[in-house]
């Protein structure tokens, strides 16, 4: 914990970019087994359980096979919350919010930008999106729109039957 695992690389680039860019838990993390293989000498020690007939296998593995899973679930979470995001998008929010090592036992490979924090980075990314957000009730919405951390608009919509659907257009707003 806190560290990066001793079979990761590390460094800087012909270009001066430090990496790993990012990190994110992959040592020896917990996860379901290839039920088809029978030998299961790659993963160590292995657990089973039986359910509907077939024995599932579970244990621990380490590696990209397991980081990256964890990386790209959070890419996705981002992407969720902000479909227009770009590469450069989603790297600004996995560089902003990451996780600085706390207590690193190989300061030499902590070059990068830290642990994927995906919590913080979702934040980040719906305070950066400039999408409009509902808040209210079924007798009264209020429409705002951010840009960044500050409102651009609002409107109140105040009805006693708000169950159909409703347009609003803002011209020359501010």
């Amino acid at each position: 914990l806190n560290d990066v695992a001793y079979f990761s690389s590390f460094g800087t680039d012909l270009n001066g970019v430090n990496h790993p860019f990012i990190t994110a838990p992959g040592h020896y993390v917990i996860s379901s087994l290839n039920g088809y293989d029978s030998s299961k000498s790659q993963y160590g020690t292995s657990y089973t359980v039986a359910y509907n007939g077939r024995t599932h296998y579970w244990g621990e593995m380490s590696g990209t096979s397991m980081s990256t899973p964890v990386a790209a679930g959070v890419v996705a979470l981002y992407l969720q919350a902000d479909p227009t995001l770009d590469v450069d998008g989603v790297k600004a929010a996995i560089a902003t919010s990451a996780t600085a090592y706390s207590n690193p036992r190989s300061p030499a490979k902590q070059r990068g930008n830290g642990i994927i924090n995906a919590l913080d980075g979702l934040t980040y990314v719906l305070q950066q999106r400039s999408m409009p957000r509902l808040v209210g009730k079924p007798s009264e919405v209020n429409l705002k729109t951010y840009v960044g951390d500050t409102v651009s608009a609002v409107v109140n919509v105040r009805g006693y039957n708000l169950t159909q659907d409703a347009s609003v257009s803002l011209d020359g707003a501010t």
